[in-house]
Formats: C-alpha cells, structure tokens, sequence
C-alpha cells in the first residue's frame, strides 16, 4: 500500500498559466510610449521637424494632374416647375422620459 501513496506525492505541479501578455516572450520588446528614445527613424524625423519648425506655414507644393477630364454636366433634380404653397417655420420635439419634460431637437 505505501507504493500507491508514492506515486500521488511524486505528481509533478503544473505552474499555473499566466495572464494575458505576461507569459510572452516579447514581453517589454515592443512599444516604449512616448519616452525619450528615439527609435526607428529617429535621425530622419528630428531633421524633418528642424525643416518644419523653421516655416510652419510653407504647404506642399505637389501638384498632380488629373487622369481623365470630366465635363460639367446640367443634372436635373426634379423640382424645377414645382412652385411653393406653403413655406412657414416649425420646431421639432421630442420627450425625454427619464426627465419627465419635452426637449428640442
């Protein structure tokens, strides 16, 4: 009978499984934030931020030529021969149950 009992206290321990990104072996390789470091392209984009800084008003001078010409074209929309009636102002309501009162839309 003991050599039943052995193998129940020989049982390996299962660790328990870890949450979410802790048990990742890219854990802290990736995004840093915001901090200091200067990353992938760091040299290029502090060079673009000196020419920035220097003329913040200057835009793009990029002009792109279209690839087909469109016509201008007259579109009807249907309500040309319609003549007005009735025209006045209204307001729109709504209830607003929570507050028990009419609110404006």
């Amino acid at each position: 009978m003991a050599e039943e009992t052995s193998p129940k206290a020989e049982e390996p321990k299962v660790a328990p499984t870890p949450i979410f990104g802790q048990g990742s072996t890219f854990a802290g390789a990736g995004f840093s934030g915001f901090g200091s470091s200067e990353g992938f392209g760091g040299a290029a984009s502090a060079g673009a931020g000196a020419a920035a800084a220097a003329n913040p008003e200057e835009e793009c001078q990029a002009e792109f030529k279209p690839v087909v010409q469109l016509e201008e074209k007259e579109t009807a929309s249907g309500e040309e021969s319609e003549e007005i009636k009735l025209e006045y102002k209204a307001k729109l309501y709504r209830y607003d149950f929570e507050k028990q009162e009419w609110k404006e839309r």
